[in-house]
């Protein structure tokens, strides 16, 4: 999908790369995404050495002996609209719509099954920065939302909205919802339902399955709650029905949930009884813990961004996307991996997919797939990844604290010693 050749729409003005120099788009893309999957450990000169260095290792020809400067790839990716990147991420993940062989663990009943959420990033101190994200009260650093839509099964980022801090999680769902094709499941979790998300899921066929209050809610929800049912199908009237004069009612199903030692909640689904049982209801929402594990990784040691590179705000959108791109990347490794055996892709190694798909990133993204030696770096990947198995912990769970000591030194300077 890399090509040397963008559109018109990719480049801030339509003069740039048209020279052919040694930063041509290909390059600078594959340049990006390994800029990203180290975190934020490496100024702009040392990435550009190591990318060259590794390049002549893969027996990449990047057209240029020496590596560029920083200066020269500041001042290229600012020519580089991060459109690129969004697109990039909805065409890696629509590969996994037209590989038959990947889907063997991906698809519930044939469908795809997504999940929405949330996340906050933080960026650089520009006046640029401050004035477009904002932050929270008393912060430091401005602060990017991100709103990712995530197919949960095969966990790779489908899409993403990145807006400024505190923005309204429900619209940036709302923009993302024509992403999906009609039949596809949506799984949300409580603080996105409301009467326009499921107006609009009604009107674009997208079943659903959302956690919903038990109380300050939903009338029909309120009223299942006070009957103290288990399960029950209500007619929901969309407030903005498709054909005015023949208003759309929608036969929903209200569950109870309950686990051992916790509260219960209540499940809303547009799925009937046939299609799916209250058991299966329950199991299609539990999958999306999984998205919550995905978001780990950008807060995590590996992939950890803590400030990002860039002070301007397309060049954090085109970080952003870049890194949703290199996890997406990384997850559809894992699926290869996990075709020719016995294992589902969760079975193997994240930090294995993560590490192997930085290392051999130059010569897999700007190598030509047709050569042997193109295909002996994708073998040495997938074979790096078989050989690391996670064992399975079911009922795990974490606190949200660290226990790590904090670092003497960071790039503001000497914080103290944890």
């Amino acid at each position: 999908m890399l090509q040397d050749d963008i559109d018109v729409e990719f480049k801030k003005r339509p003069q740039h790369f048209t020279r052919r120099g040694p930063l041509r788009p290909a390059i600078l893309v594959s340049l990006i995404l390994r800029m990203v999957s180290q975190g934020d450990r490496r100024g702009y000169t040392h990435l550009v050495d190591e990318f060259w260095e590794e390049a002549k290792e893969q027996g990449i020809d990047l057209g240029s002996e020496e590596p560029v400067t920083a200066e020269a790839f500041c001042r290229a990716r600012q020519r580089m609209s991060s459109g690129v990147f969004e697109h990039l991420l909805s065409e890696t993940g629509s590969v996994l719509d037209r590989d038959a062989g990947l889907q063997r663990d991906i698809r519930w009943k044939r469908r795809r099954l997504f999940a929405v959420d949330g996340l906050t990033l933080t960026v650089r101190r520009s006046e640029e920065l401050w004035d477009h994200f904002g932050s929270a009260e008393g912060s430091h650093y401005p602060q990017a939302a991100v709103v990712s839509l995530t197919d949960v099964l095969a966990r790779v980022p489908y899409a993403a909205y990145v807006g400024p801090y505190g923005v309204d999680e429900r619209a940036a769902l709302l923009s993302l919802l024509p992403r999906l094709d009609p039949g596809d499941v949506l799984l949300l979790d409580r603080g996105f339902p409301s009467h326009e998300v499921i107006d609009a899921m009604i009107r674009l066929r997208i079943d659903f399955v959302a956690r919903v209050p038990a109380t300050s809610t939903f009338r029909e929800v309120e009223e299942f709650v006070r009957s103290g049912a288990r399960a029950r199908t209500v007619l929901f009237t969309p407030r903005r029905p498709i054909d005015p004069e023949q208003p759309t009612t929608l036969p929903i199903r209200l569950i109870r949930c309950d686990r051992p030692g916790q509260e219960p909640f209540i499940l809303m689904t547009s799925f009937p009884e046939l299609l799916a049982s209250r058991s299966e209801v329950d199991a299609l929402y539990h999958h999306r813990w999984s998205i919550e594990e995905l978001y780990k990784l950008p807060k995590g040691l590996y992939l950890n961004q803590r400030q990002f590179h860039s002070m301007h705000v397309d060049g954090v959108r085109q970080e952003i996307f870049a890194l949703l791109l290199y996890i997406a990347l990384s997850q559809i490794m894992k699926l290869c991996a996990a075709r020719p055996t016995e294992h589902a892709a969760a079975d193997y190694s994240q930090k294995a997919a993560l590490l192997g798909t930085a290392k051999l990133l130059v010569g897999l993204t700007l190598g030509d797939p047709n050569t042997h030696a193109w295909q002996e770096l994708l073998a040495r990947l997938l074979r790096r990844v078989q050989r690391n198995l996670d064992p399975r912990r079911p009922g795990r769970s974490y606190p949200r604290r660290s226990l790590q000591p904090r670092p003497r030194w960071d790039s503001g300077g000497r914080v103290g010693v944890g």
